[in-house]
């Protein structure tokens, strides 16, 4: 019998994997398959890469003399970085692997984006199909087309720690992964290459769900160019540069500085001076001296670039108006041509002028992609350093111009109330990451400009991101206070885009405010706030040891202060038995919880109004305690008791105090289901769904993970009903909403995914889809023992759980020999669990005891074995049965069958029909899955 698991409470589109058996064939390489290009989402947009266009001279002297850096354009014949293009091509013709991720990220300037667009037109050349994808925001420029016939998909995603982390999982999950030539035989091969400055948290939040959708995921860093290279990159961008420029005999120019100067680790900074020593020769004039000072000199070029179209009549604003607009455009990037004038409006530009000052921009800077306006100067790093220029330095007199210091602003202010998070403008999310960059590389951007800004609307930080705020902690001289501002305005409830970065916060915060507070109360919440922040994120073991200082420190104040203190103390107590159980601890979990549970019951007696919220979520989290320990009883009248108090309280204020009703539904649901009274488990399950898919809609960063939890294990519900195609459909949901979660987080919802594909997988297979259950099967056993390598304890029973399903299902697949190991391992986990705690994990031991047996009696030299379990788990069935016959009578009488079956095998048939006689049984009775 597989076991399902109903969602434990705490306060997608499924893709097949790859067929590497199909694509290892050197016959199936040479095949071609039907794949699609274009695609146009609410999330994403791709087209098919196009070749560059060929350099017009007459347009390229239109340009500014940065133009001719633009990666785009490809001015420079690719040089250099040989080990890194064969290594990309190794990586894309690997015959083993179907379906590959790789991240390809540096600082910038390493020359990612060039590497990655001649790797690109190489493999056009060898035959395969490239797509280059587009964030939602970009207003796109396609329309939908046929099919090509290609060996496989490239697609190429550039900046992808700015795109939102549910946009790129959508990316690769419905477009790269539902090629029209896939099949279950033959899997278009895909390549997905990821370009990026940072790799960091928000890559290991998303490397785990990429694998899940059946991609072998990997991670490469572009490191800076050997000498040679920088020779040989250094004299091809002079020559070409010279010849564009009619700048005669190039060879006689040298570097600014010597090549193995630590600036021209960017290759980068080697065009840059190729560009400046070929410009200046033209010009007949000394180029500078310094490395550092090449971005000054093309910047100045910039400048001259507006003078000559204003005296060329080309455009009629003055040069100091065109430098504020280049600022602008290099803090928001291109934007739809009809937003332009909006944007320019709010920054401060007179309404009646600002329809000409976007035309002139365009002319002087002309959109990569039609139908837009404000296209940033290129390269970035050019229009970081510009922003750095025209944002003035306090440390250099009369720099800048102070009124670009309020260009990010008005731009940026949003408000500053989490209300506003998800109505952040596209270009607002761009200006805050550019801004934040700019301000690595130049700090006086973070003291004038970001700081204050920060502090002043904090909101439009967090309304851009995860991302960014992580890139914001690491940002050098980042001050206390600024980040104090921030964590304020981050929601004090979870957010699936934002826990990652809250925690990364609050840990950056924490020490800095222990030490600035004496006050042993204030203390003990700041404990608590980060240790919820941790457990968000899914650093459950490091969230344990604040709780536990933050009881401490409540207990001792409650002893001479108990009316102020004791309701904290309740609090700490309630969240110290979440956290002990959240990393395996479940006996020592259960008494702060029934400590908590006690202190609320005294309070609720002097102050029902004050306290009852918390007595019942505290006894909603006791009864999930007492259920793992087993003491199914005490777990439903407790269980029972919070759905009572919480049903009182959604009378009086529902918009407060649904959500805790939801859950405390679903968990008095599964209490009633561990003791068969399925039909009123199931209408509550109905219940809790209801709620929360309500409040999903509304808010899902806030409560599709509660979502997911109650379509699980409503899942489970249906199908003790035999509702199976029912079922099947809430299990499927909770799998799709759980990807999209982990996606984000997957240290905090890798867990309930593995729950959850465990229950998907027996779903299926009950519907006959054998093949997909073990697939599903598969994947939760490797998430699990994955998870039980780092922490046995917490996640060994769910392992043991994952292991003896696999093996239900190769049972029923007919592949007994592959059984054996699966169920073996399941029985020796729970043998050792049942030891410590036999009223919680005897029922799954002889369930284990009996699945064992099966896959051991299919092998005939293993019958005697066969017996042995087979006893054990009619042994401990017996037990049960006779404690709670209602729950445990179909479990014993599976047993039974299959202990007289065994019997039957060894030629001892009296004993097996003396055994069905004693025990009631038929020959023909109760079938499970593994029959």
């Amino acid at each position: 019998m597989t076991e399902t698991e109903s969602s434990p409470q705490r306060p997608a589109v499924d893709a097949r994997g790859a067929n590497i058996g199909a694509i290892g064939d050197p016959e199936f390489q040479l095949n071609y398959f039907s794949v699609t290009l274009v695609a146009l989402t609410a999330r994403f947009w791709t087209e098919p890469l196009s070749p560059p266009p060929p350099p017009s001279l007459e347009h390229l002297h239109e340009l500014g003399v940065s133009a001719l850096l633009g990666a785009h354009f490809q001015i420079v014949p690719y040089v250099g970085r040989l080990e890194e293009q064969a290594d990309l091509v190794r990586w894309r013709d690997a015959l083993d692997t179907a379906r590959s991720i790789r991240l390809l990220h540096g600082p910038g300037g390493m020359g990612k984006t060039r590497l990655a667009m001649q790797f690109a037109y190489e493999s056009q050349e060898n035959g395969w199909a490239v797509a280059v994808a587009h964030q939602h925001s970009e207003p796109a420029t396609v329309t939908p087309t046929g099919a090509v016939t290609a060996r496989g998909l490239l697609l190429l995603v550039d900046y992808a720690e700015r795109w939102r982390r549910d946009d790129l999982e959508s990316l690769v999950r419905d477009f790269a992964c539902n090629q029209p030539g896939a099949s279950p035989e033959h899997i278009v091969p895909v390549r997905v290459l990821l370009l990026a400055r940072p790799s960091g948290l928000w890559w290991t939040s998303l490397a785990n769900p990429l694998s899940k959708l059946g991609f072998a995921v990997d991670e490469v860093v572009l490191t800076e160019p050997d000498i040679a290279d920088r020779q040989a990159l250094f004299a091809a961008a002079r020559d070409r540069f010279a010849e564009l420029r009619n700048v005669p005999e190039p060879q006689r120019l040298r570097p600014i500085g010597l090549l193995t100067d630590p600036a021209y680790r960017l290759t980068l900074t080697v065009q840059m001076a190729a560009l400046v020593v070929v410009d200046a020769a033209g010009r007949g004039i000394t180029p500078p001296g310094s490395p550092a000072d090449l971005s000054g000199y093309l910047l100045n070029r910039e400048v001259d670039h507006w003078a000559a179209m204003l005296d060329n009549h080309r455009i009629t604003t003055s040069t100091a108006q065109m430098a504020r607009l280049v600022a602008v455009a290099a803090l928001v990037g291109a934007v739809a041509y009809d937003d332009a004038t909006d944007v320019l409006s709010r920054v401060g530009f007179a309404t009646d002028a600002v329809d000409q000052l976007v035309d002139d921009h365009r002319m002087c800077y002309p959109p990569l992609l039609s139908g837009t306006a404000l296209q940033s100067l290129l390269p970035d790093r050019l229009a970081e350093d510009f922003l750095a220029r025209i944002i003035p330095d306090p440390g250099i007199p009369s720099s800048g111009d102070p009124w670009a210091s309020r260009i990010p602003r008005r731009l940026l202010a949003v408000g500053d109330t989490n209300e506003s998070l998800a109505a952040v403008p596209e270009y607002q999310r761009h200006a805050v990451i550019v801004l934040v960059e700019a301000a690595h590389h130049a700090p006086h951007i973070t003291s004038t400009v970001l700081e204050p800004l920060l502090r002043a609307h904090p909101a439009s930080v967090v309304g851009s991101g995860g991302a960014a705020l992580l890139r914001l902690v690491d940002l050098p001289g980042i001050a206390v206070t600024t980040l104090t501002a921030v964590d304020t305005a981050l929601p004090r409830t979870r957010h699936t885009d934002l826990d990652v970065a809250a925690a990364a916060i609050s840990s950056a915060l924490f020490q800095h405010r222990l030490a600035h507070s004496d006050d042993p109360a204030q203390r003990a919440q700041i404990q608590l706030e980060h240790a919820s922040r941790l457990a968000h994120a899914g650093h459950r073991v490091a969230a344990l040891a604040p709780t536990e200082e933050a009881v401490a420190v409540y207990r001792r104040l409650a002893v001479t202060r108990p009316a102020a203190f004791e309701p904290e103390l309740a609090r700490a107590l309630n969240n110290l038995g979440i956290r002990l159980s959240e990393v395996g601890r479940r006996e020592e979990a259960l008494a702060p919880s029934e400590e908590a549970v006690a202190v609320y019951r005294r309070l609720v007696a002097a102050n029902p109004a004050a306290f009852e919220p918390q007595f019942a979520m505290a006894l909603n989290n006791l009864a999930v305690q007492l259920s793992m320990l087993g003491r199914r009883e005490e777990a439903l009248a407790a269980s029972k008791e919070s759905v009572a108090v919480h049903r009182r309280l959604v009378a009086a204020n529902p918009a407060v105090f649904e959500p805790d009703l939801a859950m405390a539904l679903n968990n008095l649901g599964n209490r009633l289901l561990e003791l068969g009274r399925r039909e009123e488990a199931l209408a509550l399950g109905e219940e809790s769904v209801a709620i929360r898919r309500r409040l999903a809609v509304a808010n899902p960063a806030l409560f599709e993970p509660d979502l997911a939890m109650a379509l699980n294990s409503q899942g489970v519900r249906l199908a003790e009903l035999g509702r199976r195609e029912e079922a099947l459909a809430a299990s499927e949901e909770a799998v799709a909403v759980h990807r999209r979660l982990v996606a984000a987080n997957p240290a905090a919802f890798e867990p309930d995914l593995a729950m959850a594909l465990n229950n998907l997988g027996i779903r299926l297979a009950e519907l006959g889809r054998r093949e997909e259950a073990l697939a599903l099967g598969e994947e939760s056993v490797a998430i699990r023992r994955r998870l039980a390598v780092a922490n046995p304890t917490a996640f060994e029973p769910d392992l043991a759980s994952a292991l003896h399903n696999l093996g239900v299902i190769l049972l029923a697949q007919g592949r007994r020999r592959e059984a054996l190991a699966p169920t073996e391992e399941a029985v020796d986990i729970r043998r050792q669990l049942a030891a410590a705690n036999p009223e919680a994990f005897e029922p799954d031991l002889a369930k284990s005891f009996r699945i064992y047996a099966r896959a051991r009696r299919t092998v005939a030299e293993h019958h005697p074995d066969a017996l042995s379990a087979a006893q054990q788990a009619v042994e401990i069935h017996r037990r049960l049965h006779r404690a709670h016959p209602l729950v445990f009578a179909t479990q014993l009488a599976a047993s039974v069958r299959s202990l007289a079956e065994i019997l039957e095998a060894l030629g001892r048939g009296a004993e097996a029909e003396e055994l069905r006689t004693q025990s009631g049984l038929q020959r023909l009775g109760h079938k499970d899955l593994a029959d």
